[in-house]
């Protein structure tokens, strides 16, 4: 059976996360916190611009010192319905991970550090997300077993946002967002100019 991961994003202001965290703390479950570093790849279609608007999301991902492997599938917006491929790795492989992507053709990407809150509230998992230096935004996320079950845990999430007082991104409220983090969050990444030499010296990662 397949598990679509749906999921709907919005940006948090600064009035608005100690409210939504405070509601979290008292009324939701917490569940972790990831510390997380996300190496986005363009998709099969554009290999020279990650981070495209691809219909595969691929990356490279190691969260809290875990690498993972990461492919998810369909169009990535505001909100979506889009199914993952996640094969989790042992500690020590993030760099034998990056140079197997490279063999593959995906040299150039995208680096994205992000700080995350995950809690369980009501039927919906909400992730309060820290770019560092910069911004917060919220996920929340349904997980449907099968595309029929995208739409009502689309109308789900709303409604459990719309109680909250949150506001979703629309398409191109997302998309400005992603190219503001682009521009002044995230960092290029060349693997025939940095190799993996860029996570172990700036981040302790191999």
């Amino acid at each position: 059976m397949t598990a679509i991961e749906v999921e709907s994003r919005g940006p948090l202001s600064s009035e608005d996360l100690p409210r939504l965290k405070a509601i979290l703390d008292k009324d939701g479950t917490f569940i972790t916190i990831k510390n997380r570093i996300h190496l986005c790849y363009g998709g099969l279609d554009n290999l020279d611009n990650p981070q495209t608007n691809s219909e595969l999301d691929i990356r490279a991902k190691i969260t809290n010192g875990v690498p993972e492997m990461s492919i998810k599938i369909g169009k990535w917006g505001a909100s979506e319905g889009r199914e993952e491929i996640s094969v989790v790795l042992q500690k020590g492989q993030f760099a034998n991970l990056i140079r197997a992507y490279a063999a593959l053709g995906f040299r150039k990407g995208l680096i994205a550090l992000r700080n995350t809150l995950v809690y369980r509230y009501q039927d919906v998992e909400f992730a309060l997300v820290e770019v560092p230096g910069h911004s917060w935004f919220f996920e929340a996320e349904i997980i449907a077993s099968s595309e029929e079950g995208v739409d009502a845990a689309k109308k789900r999430i709303k409604e459990v946002c719309v109680s909250l007082d949150l506001k979703i991104f629309t398409d191109q409220e997302f998309w400005s967002y992603v190219d503001i983090l682009n521009k002044s969050a995230n960092k290029n990444w060349d693997f025939d100019k940095e190799g993996v030499d860029t996570f172990e010296e700036e981040f302790g990662i191999d």
